[in-house]
Order: C-alpha cells, then structure tokens, then sequence
C-alpha cells in the first residue's frame, strides 16, 4: 500500500463540471493540480500491478457530498499517469476508485490522503 497526502488540494465540485465550466477554465484547473501534486509524485516510483485507488478528502470549510469529489479524484489519477506513476487509467491498471468526503480538523487546511492498494 502506497499512502500520499496532498495539502492544500484544490477544491473543486463536480457540480461545476456539470454546470458547464468552459474547457480552459478545466484544462487550467488541470494544471494547477499538475504543479500541486508534482512534489507529491516524483517521490513515487512507478506501479507495475493492478491497484484500487481510496480517496479521503478533508475540508476545513463546508465539506462537499463524497460523490462531488468525483472531478478531483479524476485530476489527481490523471496526474499519477502524467508522472507514469501509473501507465494508464483503463480497466487494465485501475479497478475500484472510491471516494469520501470528511470534516478536517479545526487547524487543518484542505487536504487529500490517497491510498493506492494493490487491486
């Protein structure tokens, strides 16, 4: 099992997504993530097996119902591929995503624990 924390994620609902955010504003969230996460991700080296990838998201503010987290969850798997982490996101290398929205601690800003488990 591979757990990493992301800090100070970016939130984003998949609400916006289905409201119709025009494509740059998705291809620029897309690459905040990339420059968010890239510290995060050359520390891991590449997965050669199946896996199932656990999401856990925390908010300090308002937490969004697990399954707005969808969009999120989506970026950071396509930034473990960018980072060939993961050499694809198919059905070949990625079985169960699941995702949880949770209440960060009181002095916690926003963050994501990602655990990758062998599938």
């Amino acid at each position: 099992m591979i757990t990493i924390r992301f800090d100070n994620i970016i939130k984003v609902s998949s609400n916006k997504i289905y409201a119709g955010m025009h494509w740059r504003n998705r291809a620029k969230m897309k690459e905040n993530y990339k420059l968010l996460l890239y510290n995060d991700l050359i520390k891991i080296k590449p997965i050669k097996h199946k896996v199932n990838l656990d999401f856990k998201f925390y908010w300090k503010g308002k937490a969004l119902d697990s399954s707005n987290c969808s969009y999120m969850a989506k970026m950071i798997e396509d930034c473990l591929v960018e980072k060939n982490i993961l050499s694809n996101d198919s059905i070949k290398e990625v079985g169960e995503v699941s995702m949880e929205s949770l209440k960060a601690n009181k002095n916690e800003n926003d963050y994501c624990i990602l655990e990758i488990n062998s599938y």
